[in-house]
């Protein structure tokens, strides 16, 4: 068998809702039935648990991005974990997802994204997979709701930033763009992200300006740690959302 089912790899979900969690769980389980050494650290605090699986590892936590992941990858390398990666749970994965992953780590990345759609339509979903089946290409531009590492790249740019509980993605996206990692996604489409109807767009109003709250804090954080010409790079370039590769493929079907 291909040896990169042979390799070692954990994953970070973040998830906030049981039904959510559940289709992602289903899903990931049938289409990464091949990888042995693949674990997946399911982060909740309402967690769906009736799936039993010992690729699954519980943790009971109310914390998001690295303020969450810092521990668990600092414990992974040390269990010499070959590849790390971070996703949401309101996605929709295509087969052949993470295979296309790692053709891309076996072309010299060390950071890689799938091929991400934004939409709430399955069916849109499943066109756009089998329309760019045949694409073999890669984009600069990173849609950061799913990230795969090679975990060699943090002895270059350092392990994640616990402080960081949102924004932590531009953290990781402006330590790529200053040490010159090798990054891409994906111009395959593999995986859908459902903005039209995420578990974000149905939080509550106190849901939100605590979000909004937090995320002014890492800002600032960003700021003291990185400069505040170094946060408007970042923010530009991850502004980029309807003008890249990926956005001709975007459907919403609220935005209609």
């Amino acid at each position: 068998m291909n040896s990169i089912y042979q390799t070692k790899i954990d994953i970070t979900l973040f998830s906030k809702y049981k039904e959510v969690g559940k289709q992602f769980l289903e899903r990931f389980l049938e289409t990464t039935k091949n990888f042995e050494n693949i674990k997946l650290h399911y982060i909740s605090i309402n967690p769906y648990k009736e799936i039993k699986s010992d690729k699954i590892i519980y943790h009971y936590l109310d914390s998001f991005g690295s303020e969450a992941t810092a521990s668990i990858l600092n414990e992974c390398l040390g269990q010499k974990v070959q590849y790390f990666g971070s996703c949401n749970d309101d996605m929709w994965l295509a087969d052949g997802w993470l295979e296309d992953v790692f053709d891309k780590f076996s072309k010299g990345y060390l950071f890689v994204c799938p091929g991400v759609v934004d939409t709430d339509d399955y069916s849109h979903f499943l066109k756009i997979v089998e329309e760019t089946k045949n694409e073999d290409g890669v984009e600069n531009y990173l849609p950061l709701a799913v990230w795969f590492a090679d975990v060699r790249l943090f002895r270059k740019i350092g392990l994640l930033d616990d402080r960081f509980r949102e924004g932590d993605d531009m953290d990781i996206y402006w330590r790529l763009l200053i040490n010159k990692i090798p990054h891409c996604s994906s111009r395959k489409i593999t995986v859908a992200h459902w903005l039209g109807t995420s578990t974000y767009r149905d939080e509550k109003v106190e849901d939100r300006k605590k979000f909004y709250g937090n995320f002014r804090k890492m800002k600032q954080l960003f700021i003291e740690k990185h400069g505040y010409e170094s946060y408007n790079h970042v923010a530009k370039a991850m502004k980029q959302t309807y003008k890249n590769y990926f956005s001709k493929f975007r459907y919403i079907k609220n935005e209609q």
